[in-house]
C-alpha cells in the first residue's frame, strides 16, 4: 500500500509473514525535521531501504494476526489530526505497533515522539529495523510488552506525558482478540487521560463484521461490533469524550476522540 506523498514518500515496511506494507504521508502537511536526516529520497532508494528489511523474520511466523493500518485510512485521520494542528509536537503512543508504520508515520508529520508497544517478537524485530532505517532512533522507544503489562509500569510515563502539549494514542488491535472499552479502561487506570489525550481508534465497520477473515482467529471468543460500541459509548459518557473525525470504510471504521 502506498500513501500519496510526504517526507518519506513510498517508503514501504516489511512485515513478516506478511504481504509489503507501504506508507508515505504528505509533503503539504507534514514541516521539515532537521533530525530526521533525509533529503527527498527517491522511491527507489526508498524501497532498497525498506525491502530489505527482517527478511529473515518473514519465514518464521506465518500465524500473526498482524493487519496493517490501510493507506486511506492513515491519510483520513492523520490529515484530520493536521488540519486540526494536533499532531504537531505530540507524544504518540503506537498500540500494538506492528511495524510501526503508524507511529513513524506521525512523527513524519510533526509528533516529537513515538513511544510503540508490541508484544510479538518478529514485529518488534523488523519495527526496531524500520526506525533504524529511518534515522529517528533519539525520538522513539520500543516495548516488547503486552500493552496491559506496558501500563501496569506507566508511572513514569505520566509525568513525561506533561512535557508534551497533548499526547495521542493510537489504538488498532487484532479485531476478534480485544474489545476497546477495556484498553480504554487499562489506559485510564494507567492515570494517563486528561484534557490534552487524544484517542484514535480503528475498528471493524459493520460489514467488515461481517466478513470476518482474521488468521488464527474465532469470531465467537469476541464481543460483537454493536456489543463493543455500546461499552465505548459508556467510557466516551464517562471521560466526556467527543468525536471530531469519523470515517467508515469497507472493512473499518476510523475515529477521532478528544476529550472536553
Amino acid at each position: 500500500m502506498r500513501i500519496s506523498g510526504g517526507k518519506f514518500k513510498g517508503f514501504k515496511v516489511e512485515l513478516p509473514s506478511l504481504k509489503e506494507e507501504a506508507f508515505s504521508v504528505s509533503n503539504s502537511a507534514a514541516k521539515k525535521r532537521s533530525n530526521l536526516n533525509l533529503k527527498n529520497p527517491s522511491p527507489a532508494t526508498i524501497d532498497n531501504l525498506i525491502r530489505s528489511t527482517q527478511k529473515k523474520e518473514s519465514k518464521k511466523d506465518s500465524t500473526l494476526t498482524t493487519r496493517p493500518t490501510m493507506e486511506a485510512i492513515r491519510e483520513a485521520f492523520f490529515n484530520s489530526l493536521a488540519a486540526r494542528d494536533l499532531i504537531q509536537d505530540s507524544f504518540f503512543i503506537d498500540l500494538f505497533a506492528g511495524s510501526g508504520v503508524v507511529g513513524i508515520e506521525a512523527i513524519s508529520r510533526g509528533a516529537a515522539h513515538a513511544l510503540f508497544v508490541e508484544k510479538n517478537g518478529d514485529l518488534v524485530k523488523a519495527l526496531k529495523a524500520n526506525i533504524t532505517k529511518f534515522k529517528i532512533n533519539n525520538i522513539s522507544e520500543v516495548f516488547n510488552l503486552d500493552f496491559k503489562k506496558f501500563f501496569l509500569q506507566s508511572d513514569q510515563l505520566k509525568v513525561r506525558l506533561g512535557n508534551y502539549p497533548r499526547t495521542i494514542i493510537f489504538i488498532d488491535p487484532p479485531y476478534d482478540l480485544y474489545d476497546y472499552s477495556s484498553i480504554i479502561k487499562i489506559i485510564s487506570d494507567a492515570g494517563i487521560i486528561n484534557k490534552q489525550t487524544i484517542f484514535v481508534i480503528e475498528q471493524r465497520s459493520p460489514k467488515g463484521q461481517k466478513n470476518k477473515v482474521e488468521v488464527g482467529v474465532k469470531p465467537a471468543e469476541s464481543l460483537s461490533v454493536s456489543n463493543q460500541n455500546e461499552i465505548l459509548k459508556e467510557l466516551i459518557d464517562r471521560y466526556d469524550m467527543k468525536v471530531i473525525f469519523e470515517k467508515v470504510y469497507s472493512e473499518a471504521k476510523i475515529s477521532i476522540y478528544s476529550i472536553s
